[in-house]
């Protein structure tokens, strides 16, 4: 009994020497973490603006995202944004309710996926016009693979990117 009291005394030691250490060692990381913050903010003193401006105007983006859908959400034709591997980007909800789908599992598929093989090779080529650079306009008869034949008028207007370049369509 004697020598396990001594073994554990000499443990309890051990670990109270560890703690100490641990204890100095957060310390001075807590200085370290301090005199951090103190160097960012004096070389720079506007990064808390900064970062309050960059808040504020993504606020602003959602809420403008926000009333974007919700125009398109209830505006009464099918609305859909395709990007230049022919694939969803956006639709809006007379879209989605169309092919009875959430939009969740639209945006992201190919074109041919949603519409059908059938109907996606009928349009095809004015998509691919489209996404040359050109406002396509049409009227023809579609063989959906959900909907059936469908007479349909579409508008294809490019996406242009800040460069200049087509890089989908509305």
């Amino acid at each position: 009994l004697y020598r396990k009291t001594q073994a554990l005394a000499a443990i309890n030691h051990t670990l109270e020497v560890e703690v100490t250490q641990r204890q100095h060692a957060e310390e001075a990381l807590r200085r370290a973490n301090n005199e951090l913050a103190m160097r960012v903010q004096q070389r720079h003193p506007n990064l808390p603006r900064a970062n309050s401006a960059l808040r504020e105007s993504e606020a602003r983006m959602q809420a403008s995202e926000a009333h974007l859908r919700l125009v398109a959400d209830h505006a009464s034709i099918f609305i859909a944004h395709i990007d230049g591997d022919h694939r969803f980007k956006f639709v809006n909800r007379a879209y989605a309710e169309r092919y009875r789908l959430p939009r969740e599992k639209i945006i992201g598929a190919h074109v041919a996926d949603i519409t059908g093989r059938a109907a996606y090779e009928t349009f095809r080529p004015r998509l691919d016009e489209a996404l040359t650079g050109q406002r396509v306009e049409f009227e023809m008869e579609i063989p959906y693979a959900t909907l059936g034949a469908r007479w349909v008028q579409v508008v294809y207007e490019p996406e242009r990117s800040a460069q200049d370049v087509v890089i989908g369509v509305v």
